[in-house]
């Protein structure tokens, strides 16, 4: 009997995702569209609770290149791609039948380098086959040995977080939001693109400009921001609380990291100086 829900259930969200685009006909598109483990799901949750006519997505990728390269690495380690991938893949065919017809409404967000790297590794660890079988202090000093290596290697030319807004946003939508100011103290911006109308978010501002962010941005009042449940599983928790309480990195690769174009356009000086403060001794 689960077995048949649970099918029944994989169909239905399936059909979701071919039908829902279309919706955007009628009402614009709201789309949380942004790199991995930087708050979107709590915007989510706000944005379902305001009830608002407009079809809303939650995807990571809309480029065809992307899709593709993504898709292709779950399958090469036998794990099935996760829903936004279909989901996106849909999204996108619509864009591509409806430019000029529909004006998007895009909320997109960012986070401080290091601390959206690690999360990530944890969000994502059953990709990791030297990782996934570990567990309590193995686990831990795995992990803290893997990020060490991995940001050593650092290379802003390869990096995902410092090369998606080019190869999301720029790709898609024509926008390239490095060519516009960015004011680190209020938190947040609001863009015009050809398209779309883009609202940007600092996580680390989201509990302080969230709300009044999506006010002005949807022309709403009383948003009150959503706490979206984690989706990080039990196993990893501890562990997760362990490794960003003890991991610390060697000043030169937190000076390649913090000296980026992506790090320089959306944090000041002195916030990145104390990012590297924070991430080169441990706090436990």
């Amino acid at each position: 009997m689960k077995k048949f829900k649970h099918f029944v259930w994989l169909k239905s969200q399936r059909m979701l995702h071919v039908f829902k685009p279309w919706m955007g006909l009628f009402h614009p598109p709201i789309v949380i569209y942004s790199m991995g483990k930087v708050g979107s799901t709590s915007i989510q949750a706000t944005l379902e609770k305001l009830r608002l006519p407009n079809p809303i997505f939650h995807i990571h990728f809309l480029a065809w290149d992307y899709l593709e390269e993504v898709e292709t690495s779950y399958r090469r380690i036998s794990i099935e791609p996760p829903g936004h991938i279909e989901a996106g893949n849909y999204l996108r065919a619509f864009a591509d039948r409806t430019w000029g017809r529909v004006r998007w409404k895009i909320i997109t967000l960012v986070r401080e380098p290091v601390g959206r790297e690690i999360s990530d590794l944890f969000e994502n660890i059953r990709t990791f086959p030297e990782l996934k079988k570990l567990s309590g202090e193995a686990l831990v000093e795995g992990t803290i040995l893997h990020m060490q290596e991995l940001m050593a290697a650092f290379d802003e030319s390869k990096d995902y977080s410092c090369n998606w807004f080019d190869r999301e946003l720029k790709n898609v939508f024509a926008f390239d939001i490095f060519s516009v100011p960015f004011t680190p103290e209020k938190g947040y911006a609001i863009y015009q693109a050809q398209n779309a109308d883009i609202l940007l978010i600092r996580l680390e501002d989201l509990s302080r400009v969230g709300s009044q962010a999506l006010q002005e941005f949807f022309g709403v009042q009383n948003v009150e921001l959503a706490q979206a449940n984690q989706g990080m599983e039990k196993l990893y928790k501890q562990a997760y609380k362990q490794t960003i309480g003890r991991i610390i990195f060697p000043s030169a690769t937190l000076e390649k990291m913090y000296n980026t174009r992506f790090s320089r356009h959306f944090y000041s000086e002195d916030e990145r100086g104390a990012f590297k403060e924070r991430w080169s001794k441990p706090l436990l």
